[in-house]
C-alpha cells in the first residue's frame, strides 16, 4: 500500500491570552496565517521517518527554532509509527512565511492522522495520546487541537466545552525570544501562587466577555491591551522576559515565545 497526499494549510491557531504557569486555565486561541503546502508518502513494506522543511523566508528564525520544529514533528511521526506496521512515512514541509512551529506542527500532525482514514475526532484523540508520550500533554496543546479541529476561535478549558467565537481577531508575530525560568520561592506560598492563577484566569474571562458581546474584534482593543500587560507582567515575574507595548508573548515549541501583536 501506498498512501500520497497534498495538504495546503492556510491557517493554525495560537493561544493569544493565558496564564503561563501549567495550570487548568481558560486559553484564548485566535487564528494566525502559516501558509504552507504539505506533502505526505506512506509506503507500507518499507521502514524509516524522512522530514523536509523548507522556509522561504527565515528572518525572524534562527537554525536552533528551525531545528526545533524539525525535531518536533519527526518525534511525532516515531511516536504513531509504534502503532502501525512496517511503514515509511516522509512528510515535505514548504512555508513561505510567519512560521508558528507549535500551530503548524499541530495542523501538520493531525492531517496526516487524517490520511490514515481516521476521523477528526478519532484523529483529535490519536494526537492528543502522542502528545501525552511525548510530554506535551497540557491543557495549550489539548486547546491547539481542538481549535484546529473547529477552524474557529475558542475559549478553551481542560473538561469543559470549548466557547466557539464567530470573529476572527488577526494577530501578527514580530519576532521570538526564548524563555528564562525563574526559581521563585515565592510560588510555594499557597497564596500568591492561586492569586496569579486567578488573576490569568479572569483576565482571559473579561476579554471573553468583550468579545462574546461584539461584533468585531476592534471593539476590545482597549481590553486587549490591558490584558496583555498583565499577562506580559506574569511573563515577567515567570520568566524575566516584557515585550514592546500593545504586544503580548505566547507559548511556542522549545521553550520559545513568539512575540505577537493583534491587529
Amino acid at each position: 500500500m501506498s498512501i500520497h497526499g497534498i495538504k495546503r494549510i492556510n491557517k493554525t491557531y495560537l493561544p493569544l491570552l493565558y496564564t503561563p504557569l501549567d495550570v487548568n486555565n481558560p486559553v484564548l486561541y485566535t487564528s494566525i496565517e502559516v501558509p504552507a503546502s504539505v506533502y505526505y508518502v506512506l509506503k507500507e513494506g518499507v521502514d524509516g521517518v524522512k522530514i523536509y522543511i523548507n522556509i522561504l523566508d527565515k528572518e525572524k528564525l534562527d537554525n536552533n527554532y528551525i531545528e526545533a520544529f524539525h525535531d518536533l514533528i519527526k518525534s511525532f511521526v516515531n511516536e504513531l509509527k509504534k502503532e502501525l506496521d512496517k511503514i515509511r512515512i516522509e512528510v515535505r514541509i514548504e512555508i513561505s512565511k510567519n512560521l508558528y512551529g507549535l500551530g503548524l506542527f499541530v495542523a501538520v500532525t493531525q492531517e496526516l492522522l487524517r490520511l490514515l482514514n481516521l476521523d477528526p475526532e478519532e484523529a483529535l484523540f490519536v494526537a492528543n495520546e502522542i502528545d501525552e508520550s511525548m510530554g506535551l500533554g497540557n491543557t495549550i496543546i489539548r486547546g491547539l487541537r481542538r481549535a484546529y479541529s473547529f477552524k474557529k476561535c475558542i475559549v478553551y478549558r481542560d473538561n469543559e466545552q470549548p466557547i466557539i467565537l464567530d470573529l476572527e481577531i488577526p494577530v501578527r508575530i514580530y519576532g521570538f525570544v526564548k524563555k528564562k525560568i525563574k526559581a521563585l520561592r515565592m510560588l510555594d506560598e499557597q497564596a500568591i501562587r492561586t492569586s496569579i492563577i486567578h488573576l490569568g484566569g479572569y483576565t482571559v474571562l473579561s476579554i471573553t466577555k468583550c468579545l462574546l458581546s461584539s461584533t468585531n474584534y476592534r471593539e476590545c482593543l482597549d481590553l486587549f491591551n490591558e490584558a496583555f500587560a498583565i499577562i506580559n507582567g506574569l511573563q515577567y515575574i515567570l520568566h524575566d522576559i516584557y515585550p514592546a507595548n500593545n504586544k503580548v508573548l505566547v507559548e511556542d515549541i522549545n521553550g520559545y515565545l513568539a512575540i505577537v501583536e493583534v491587529g
